[in-house]
């Protein structure tokens, strides 16, 4: 029998969003909606871990290499420091994806 209880655990403690990446090209790109003019960032003062992921969407426009999480003090992103690197990724195909995690400690050690 189902609980009539609706508890949220891990999503009620947690900032999620998501967004749509494709960048069609073979440089690093800050994630963004639009070819990297409208960049994404995440405040990190109210919050101790970030994560990240990325999936393949459409692999006519690439594979997924690499993911990084990269820290800045400003919005514009100038002169990111790369937090976390995947490593060598070979995602290919829809719905091949990465996922990489930090707390703000490795963040603030940057």
């Amino acid at each position: 029998m189902a609980s009539d209880i609706a508890t949220q655990h891990l999503f009620a403690n947690q900032k999620l969003k998501l967004y749509d990446h494709d960048p069609g090209t073979t440089t690093a790109i800050i994630i963004s909606p639009d070819g990297g003019t409208t960049l994404r960032v995440a405040d990190m003062s109210l919050f101790s871990r970030f994560a990240c992921g990325a999936m393949v969407t459409v692999p006519a426009t690439g594979a997924l290499t690499k993911l990084e999480i990269v820290a800045a003090e400003a919005a514009t992103m100038s002169g990111p420091v790369v937090v976390k690197d995947s490593g060598t990724i070979a995602a290919d195909a829809v719905e091949d994806q990465a996922w990489l995690e930090c707390t703000s400690e490795e963040i603030s050690a940057r």
